[in-house]
């Protein structure tokens, strides 16, 4: 098992999100997406373009845009880091990422 699969998380703070999320790539099965420092974030799923704007509000992280042209409603997540990655919780589900800088 790799170091990052043994890794505690934890819920990452505001400071820890614009350290370790702001700038990085973050990757999965068929897309990624970047954050950027202005509040906005974009990449792609797929063959789909990704976009919206983020903020971190009362511990969570905050967002709202679009994939392939179709607007997602706004919504806050729970962030947990542990390792080389980062898992983004929320409405039911749960998105796994890798962090790659």
């Amino acid at each position: 098992m790799a170091a990052s699969e043994v890794a505690a998380f934890h819920t990452a703070s505001a400071a820890e999100f614009q350290e370790r999320i702001v700038g990085a790539r973050l990757v999965w099965e068929d897309g990624e997406t970047r954050y950027f420092a202005d509040g906005t974030f974009s990449g792609n799923a797929g063959d789909k373009r990704l976009q919206g704007k983020w903020t971190f509000e009362n511990g969570q992280y905050c967002r709202s845009g679009s994939i392939g042209g179709k607007k997602f409603p706004y919504a806050c997540e729970t962030v947990k880091i542990g390792g080389d990655t980062v898992k983004f919780s929320g409405t039911g589900t749960t998105y796994t990422y890798k962090i790659k800088k």
